[in-house]
């Protein structure tokens, strides 16, 4: 039982000298830096490439030895209170630094603490440190606090751990391991590696020099012995005091990643909500940020910019008013364009194809057509005009396009994880999809062009919103030869990650848009016909109907038409609503073809709605 319990305090102890030797090394990168400096700079400057942020944030954050500023981090002694008596403050900046302190970096933040001239301190400094009640010089222009030191006035033991404030009990744990070394005189540090290997991982500094004194006596001197080991490349000295041997630097960043992996785990809330200061975007982080968006020379999202720059992750305390501040600081800069609710890219990079509808997707004009004899066909009329049924259907957004839509009246799929489409020919073609078809607050109305990238698989594609043409580009990758010309239906999805959504298609149709190929080539042939003769749309509508003896509903209708010639879904409606020969059956809305009632012609009721 003894030996785990020995066992178990060597596994404490070596993960107690792991962090402070982290802590060490962060604050050695902070040393005589101007300005203070994020998580990432401190991470990089160290050079410990197998550490993650997290970890290096977990012991700024825990620590009293460093203070935080803007998100950025510098020494808590620069915030010193300047009426204290000098000789003190000299003393704290030495304690936090917790090792033989080189006299440049000392002066270099005296002048960071009182604001002064470098030069200043190292003309008065050096008077103070000659001082040995407080003071001792530790060779190599290096000073360390003489309480560091295990002085020894006495030759009885219990005097001597009397005047260093110890105790037996604070010796006898290292007796078995680091005690049973004869330490020698020339040899010092040689002798304090084997003590520490012995004893098997991290040992107090004073306990160590008390068992040099007990070994040496008369030859033991205490700033000798301090500096040598000090000095010593075989041996590391934490700021706590404690010393372990260089054989052991390896298990040290071995102990380091084991905690960095359990700190990785850790709730961010339990963490790291206790990081002081506000999260805002300095005009200093402005210009990083732009630089950052430039040099990607692509589309980076708020998440990435305020990891990257910032330091502060979605979750963690102080995002959001982070981002507000990001928006904010970005609102108005000409470098950067916003393409996305929270996404930027550098300005001019938007592609000149997504600016502007295909010109395959416009409507031709119309005019109504006229016969020799006087008749004349295809006339639009005003929506009061329009049969009762008809007045909601040309509201579908399945019949609603690019150039002929009314999105404020439009009655959308609810707003959802997702939002079903589904293709037509001409947006096929084109790869494009008209936002008609999707909730506007699914990809958002602002900015004008958005961002976005779809993904499949391994399939990961750019795609535009452009809020002002009122279409999706880039989709031609996405519609596949094994869909249909027209009806494929598909979903897209939020994946929780900003401005990523997630490509759905299982094969399914859309009933009321599905033209199967047998159908297909009929309608092509229709539309030879009808350009060879330049027949009037009533004509076309008439002969589509005539194939659909029991009637068809009026999306299926108008995607027909479509397929033969494109236009608006109120010409359609209005040839419907305007001539005896064309009705609805029954209660199911779908419509149907007179032949009998095609000479009593246009409706005279309606003439008062012709558009003019």
């Amino acid at each position: 039982m003894g030996t785990s319990a020995v066992k178990i305090d060597i596994e404490d102890t070596m993960r107690t000298a792991a962090r402070v030797y982290l802590e060490d090394r962060i604050y050695d990168t902070l040393v005589g830096r101007e300005e203070p400096a994020k998580t990432g700079e401190i991470l990089r400057d160290m050079g410990m490439e197998d550490l993650t942020l997290r970890v290096v944030r977990h012991i700024l954050i825990t620590s009293a030895r460093f203070e935080s500023t803007e998100r950025r981090w510098t020494l808590a002694t620069r915030f010193e209170d300047t009426q204290r008596p000098f000789e003190r403050v000299v003393e704290n900046i030495i304690e936090s630094h917790g090792r033989p302190m080189v006299f440049s970096a000392l002066a270099q933040e005296l002048a960071y603490v009182y604001r002064r001239p470098v030069r200043y301190y190292e003309e008065i400094a050096p008077r103070l440190l000659s001082s040995q009640d407080k003071f001792f010089s530790a060779g190599g222009d290096t000073y360390g606090l003489s309480k560091w030191l295990v002085i020894a006035e006495s030759d009885e033991p219990e005097d001597v751990l009397f005047d260093n404030f110890m105790e037996e009990s604070d010796i006898e744990s290292y007796r078995k391991g680091a005690g049973s070394v004869e330490w020698s005189a020339d040899d010092i540090a040689g002798s304090a590696e084997k003590a520490l290997s012995a004893a098997g991982g991290a040992v107090p500094l004073k306990a160590l020099g008390y068992l040099a004194w007990e070994s040496m006596r008369d030859e033991y001197d205490p700033v000798e012995f301090y500096s040598t080991i000090a000095g010593s490349k075989k041996i590391e000295i934490l700021s706590n005091q404690q010393a372990v041997s260089s054989k052991h630097k390896k298990e040290l960043m071995k102990t380091l990643q084991d905690i960095a992996t359990e700190i990785e785990e850790m709730p961010i809330e339990v963490e790291e909500q206790a990081e002081a200061g506000p999260v805002t975007v300095t005009e200093a982080d402005r210009d990083e940020i732009v630089d950052l968006v430039l040099k990607s020379g692509g589309t980076l999202n708020a998440e990435e910019i305020l990891e990257s720059v910032i330091e502060i992750s979605s979750g963690e305390p102080g995002y959001d008013e982070a981002l507000e501040s990001l928006k904010q600081a970005l609102e108005g800069e000409e470098r950067v364009i916003r393409v996305g609710p929270d996404r930027w890219r550098p300005a001019g990079s938007i592609p000149e194809e997504i600016l502007e509808a295909p010109a395959a997707l416009a409507i031709p004009l119309h005019t109504p057509f006229e016969t020799p004899e006087g008749d004349v066909y295809d006339q639009e009329l005003e929506d009061e005009g329009l049969e009762s049924g008809l007045r909601q259907e040309i509201l579908n957004p399945l019949v609603q396009d690019v150039g002929d839509e009314d999105p404020e009246e439009t009655q959308y799929q609810p707003l959802d994880q997702y939002q079903r489409a589904v293709l037509k020919y001409h947006h096929k073609l084109a790869g494009t999809m008209p936002l008609i078809q999707f909730h506007p607050d699914f990809f958002g109305t602002e900015p004008e062009i958005i961002h976005i990238t779809l993904i499949d698989g391994g399939m990961r594609r750019d795609v535009w919103v452009n809020n002002k043409t009122r279409l999706m580009y880039g989709m031609k990758d996405w519609y596949t030869d094994d869909m249909p010309i027209s009806g494929a239906a598909f979903e897209i999805h939020k994946t929780g990650r900003s401005g990523e959504y997630r490509f759905v298609y299982d094969n399914r149709t859309d009933a009321l848009i599905f033209v199967p190929t047998s159908r297909l080539l009929e309608l092509l042939d229709l539309k030879d016909e009808a350009e060879s003769r330049d027949a009037p749309l009533f004509d076309i509508i008439t002969r589509i109907l005539e194939h659909y003896r029991k009637g068809i509903g009026f999306v299926s209708l108008f995607t027909e038409v479509n397929l033969v010639r494109r236009a608006t879904r109120r010409l359609v409606a209005s040839i419907l609503s305007s001539y005896h020969c064309f009705h609805t059956r029954g209660k199911t809305g779908e419509w149907q073809y007179d032949a009998k009632k095609r000479s009593q012609g246009f409706n005279k009721s309606k003439r008062k709605y012709v558009k003019k």
